[in-house]
């Protein structure tokens, strides 16, 4: 038996409460809108194939499939992911910039008759793949027919989205060059900080006011590789940015996950890591128009099951999907109170704390 609180909220009281809140919040909640782009591959076969880019796309689908309006899913699967994911071979786009220019298309006029009817919009844009910097030190993702530059990131999704808010998500080599100006190919990874962030912000007006309704979430500050782990079945950066927006980054306990509390979880994680070479460098800037929006909330969407989990009396509980992947990864932090995951896309989970493990089987 596991020393800890592991129970669904499955009584009748609970569930008339879960669902008073839930209503509550999804009458003041933004209505969400996410583009999920995720390629393992180079077309020009210049950078190694990854593994896992199609799956942590696949994944956050999902997951956004929870809390969204609307959500588009572009990638190629290979032949294991797509045993995985055998339902989303059908509906998937193609991981290019044409696709991805059409999709926008649709996403923002799906945005503007949200707005229309008088409600708050967010704009979600994910990417998993591979990244680089230009010899004049522009950041660009690769997609299956050519790069996305950073000034095309800038004008087709940050400027061009009609959303009161957006939030761009990327997991990706060089990636922090995609969300800032310039930057140095060959200077050494430093620690961010506020006066770096300023030295790199926007200098056009339209460009910078655009920024500032964008939040952004990034996983690296310098020139490092993609971490992926085949343990994880993941990259490790998606696969802990779930986690978080899963519940596990909820340290306050109200329900929100706020861009602060996805890097603090993140942060929390890679601590234990000796070298630092295989640690996480993670940005994460808020909007500045809102800087305590929600990466996620656990109150909306269309998620019906929920683990609670007694963090406080144990170090770290890692739970595993139908699959044998993991799922989600819990670390004790600073939280002083159990925390809440979503469960979602799995008809049982196990859940492990150390050498000890309990199957989950969700009937709610």
């Amino acid at each position: 038996m596991i020393a800890v609180v592991l129970h669904l909220l499955l009584s009748s009281a609970a569930a008339t409460t879960t669902a008073t809140a839930t209503a509550t919040a999804m009458a003041v909640a933004p209505a969400r809108v996410t583009v999920v782009v995720g390629y393992d591959g180079d077309p020009r076969g210049a950078r190694p194939v990854l593994s896992y880019a199609d799956d942590d796309a696949a994944r956050l689908y999902l997951s956004a499939l929870q809390d969204s309006e609307r959500a588009w899913l572009l990638t190629t699967f290979d032949d294991d992911s797509a045993r995985v994911f055998p339902e989303l071979t059908r509906s998937a786009r193609a991981p290019t910039k044409a696709e991805l220019g059409r999709v926008l298309g649709e996403a923002f006029w799906h945005l503007r008759t949200l707005r229309d009817a008088g409600r708050q919009t967010e704009f979600v844009f994910s990417f998993a793949g591979h990244g680089d910097v230009t010899v004049s030190g522009e950041g660009f993702l690769v997609l299956a027919d050519g790069d996305l530059t950073r000034s095309e990131l800038s004008t087709q999704i940050v400027r061009g989205s009609p959303a009161d808010i957006n939030h761009v998500l990327i997991d990706a080599c060089a990636s922090y060059f995609m969300v800032n100006a310039r930057g140095e190919v060959t200077a050494p990874a430093v620690p961010l900080s506020p006066a770096l962030l300023e030295l790199v912000a926007p200098q056009v007006a339209d460009d910078a006011a655009a920024w500032a309704r964008t939040g952004t979430f990034v996983s690296t500050s310098s020139a490092a590789a993609v971490h992926e782990s085949s343990a994880l079945g993941s990259g490790v950066f998606s696969y802990l940015l779930r986690s978080a927006l899963a519940g596990a980054g909820d340290s306050d306990g109200d329900g929100d996950v706020e861009y602060a509390e996805a890097a603090a979880f993140i942060a929390a994680a890679g601590a234990g890591i000796d070298d630092p070479r295989a640690r996480l460098q993670v940005h994460a800037r808020a909007p500045l128009q809102q800087p305590h929006v929600a990466l996620s909330d656990l109150r909306v969407g269309d998620a019906r099951r929920f683990l609670n989990v007694d963090i406080v009396t144990v170090d770290h509980v890692r739970v595993l999907d139908q699959h044998g992947l993991p799922y989600a990864e819990l670390y004790r932090g600073e939280s002083k109170r159990p925390l809440t995951i979503s469960l979602h896309g799995s008809t049982f989970y196990v859940v492990q704390v150390g050498a000890r493990e309990a199957t989950l089987v969700p009937r709610a």
